[in-house]
């Protein structure tokens, strides 16, 4: 059985898996004495159980996402582990998947802009106290200067 699964909600990157049977092909399942199927689909994750956050039987391994969101309510940047079985554990960033060493770096690259962006606001921030008046704009229009023609 294969079933495609995006890496982020709404994400159109996907990548196709192979089910997994919890038993080998051909032999019956078995049960523990007083178990049932809803137990195992409690159970927390045996390969990853220190970040996914799947439970049950899954070979797809999933950690819990960090989402940086916009004003407007839409998510600007999102990072979470994952693991597909038979693939070496990742990290997916936004819509690409990268390994430690290059999430180190553009965690790096990220502490720069999250700097930079500070300088910006400082700036308008000096920027908008020294600025003329802007109470005369016409239906609220942020840049108008307030000049008259």
């Amino acid at each position: 059985m294969s079933i495609t699964v995006a890496t982020t909600a709404g994400s159109t990157a996907t990548k196709s898996l192979t089910a997994l049977t919890s038993h080998p092909a051909g032999t019956p399942s078995t049960l523990p004495p007083g178990g049932s199927r809803e137990d195992d689909r409690q159970q927390p994750c045996t390969a990853h159980p220190n970040w996914c956050t799947e439970a049950g039987i899954h070979d797809a391994h999933l950690g819990a996402r960090h989402v940086v969101m916009g004003n407007d309510g839409r998510e600007l940047l999102d990072a979470r582990l994952l693991d597909f079985s038979g693939s070496q554990p990742a990290i997916g960033l936004g819509e690409t998947d990268t390994d430690a060493a290059e999430a180190r770096a553009k965690a790096k690259d990220f502490r720069k802009f999250a700097d930079d962006l500070e300088t910006l606001a400082d700036m308008m921030d000096a920027t908008t106290s020294t600025d003329r008046d802007v109470a005369s704009c016409p239906g609220g229009v942020s840049f108008c200067t307030g000049d008259s023609d």
